[in-house]
């Protein structure tokens, strides 16, 4: 065989081995498979006269229409399939994130210590006192719950927009912008403005809190009087005192 019947001969092969098509003994330019027709088991008998150009020719034209049949199968395969749909992205409840972020604040100022450690700081900023000084005196005259001065009401309600913050106005952001600006904007973009907007949610809604709670710390009748329930209870109406002595509702965003 020259080059050109050899290089027809391993092809031929590996393109049988690849079809699962079964040819027992082929001998090149005896016995081999009907080029023109793809149909399993279909031998004749090439002249001898027939040139390896001529073989390579007719090769090229039956390898091209065996690809071209595996591929047609392949599309129709696909088409005909069952499309699998995506699951649906469930968009976040904010309501649902507004409890449980603010539950989960709200418990770790009261009992991991985070009211204590902000009284301490406030305290501290007010007066000269050590830090053990004034631990003594937020229960001296209350006990262990002297710690919680300030926490009923407004240090629980600033404890639960500082966790809802991000719990419903950032969540609620966000759900907004997905139905409106979702072709617009990119999801890492729209994390970005939708936690602006929970921030500015805490700033606007956290602010009158945090002048209520340091209100009850720093006040003198708050700290050496009344249990916990009275001093909730005296806590409660400081907005209202603050308002008609302080000019009206922009006191409390001082």
């Amino acid at each position: 065989m020259n080059c050109y019947s050899q290089i027809v001969y391993v092809i031929f092969l590996k393109t049988l081995k690849k079809t699962n098509q079964h040819v027992c003994e082929i001998t090149f330019l005896e016995k081999v498979m009907n080029l023109n027709e793809i149909e399993q088991g279909d031998c004749f008998v090439l002249k001898k006269s027939v040139s390896p150009k001529q073989s390579i020719c007719s090769f090229s034209l039956y390898f091209v229409n065996v690809l071209f049949k595996q591929e047609m199968a392949k599309e129709l395969a696909k088409e005909g399939a069952p499309k699998e749909k995506k699951p649906e992205k469930k968009t976040e409840n904010p309501i649902a994130k507004l409890f449980i972020s603010g539950t989960v604040t709200i418990l770790f100022e009261a009992v991991g210590g985070g009211h204590y450690f902000e009284m301490v700081k406030i305290l501290k900023q007010t007066t000269n006192d050590s830090y053990a000084t004034i631990t003594k005196r937020m229960i001296a005259n209350k006990g262990i719950v002297g710690i919680l001065d300030g926490f009923v009401p407004w240090g629980a309600l600033q404890a639960s927009i500082k966790g809802s913050s991000f719990g419903f106005g950032e969540a609620a952001a966000k759900r907004i912008l997905e139905r409106s600006a979702s072709e617009k904007m990119t999801k890492w973009q729209r994390d970005i403005l939708s936690g602006g907007m929970g921030g500015f949610v805490q700033g606007v809604v956290m602010s009158p809190m945090l002048l209520l709670k340091t209100r009850v710390m720093t006040d003198p009748r708050f700290r050496t009087t009344g249990g916990f329930f009275q001093t909730s209870l005296h806590s409660l109406k400081l907005g209202g005192e603050l308002i008609r002595t302080e000019g009206g509702l922009m006191s409390l965003t001082k």
